[in-house]
């Protein structure tokens, strides 16, 4: 494989992981962690629930990063 090939490849993945990111609300500037926690607390009101939310978010928020950061790697 040419080094262009290998590019076009990455490419290739680049976008791909730009459209997962797109298709799961994950792109810049997304809020879905807060949105999701937030949907999860205004729906079940209970201390557990409290404990849900914070970790939702975290989760979310860490898959964001996750995201990114591979986005990140593929363009360099």
């Amino acid at each position: 494989m040419t080094d262009e090939e290998k590019q076009g490849a990455i490419e290739e993945l680049r976008v791909l992981v730009q459209d997962s990111r797109a298709e799961l609300g994950l792109e810049d500037g997304s809020s879905k962690a807060e949105t999701l926690s937030q949907d999860l607390s205004d729906a079940w009101k209970s201390p557990k629930a409290d404990d849900c939310e914070d970790l939702i978010s975290e989760m979310v928020t860490e898959i964001y990063n996750d995201w990114y950061n591979l986005e990140g790697a593929l363009e360099t």
